[in-house]
């Protein structure tokens, strides 16, 4: 369930949707990665990741747009 008012977008490839909790985890291991993360403000702990995913949330809430969670569809 989306913790958000963020549409849900769909193709043959793709799904765009609002964050979910069970997103954090993946949030989490993006942010511990340097490489991957830098253009971020990573790396970051999980305190600090969790912070930005709650700034994400409460960015779809306050502003009516934010960043999309992706997911790839198996084809």
């Amino acid at each position: 369930m989306s913790l958000t008012n963020a549409p849900r977008i769909e193709t043959e490839r793709l799904v765009l949707r609002g964050p979910e909790a069970l997103d954090f985890e993946a949030i989490a291991a993006f942010y511990a990665d340097a490489g991957r993360s830098w253009g971020f403000g990573g790396p970051q702990n999980r305190t600090e990741a969790w912070r930005w995913f709650a700034r994400l949330i409460g960015h779809w809430g306050l502003r009516g747009f934010g960043f999309w969670m992706v997911d790839t569809r198996a084809g």
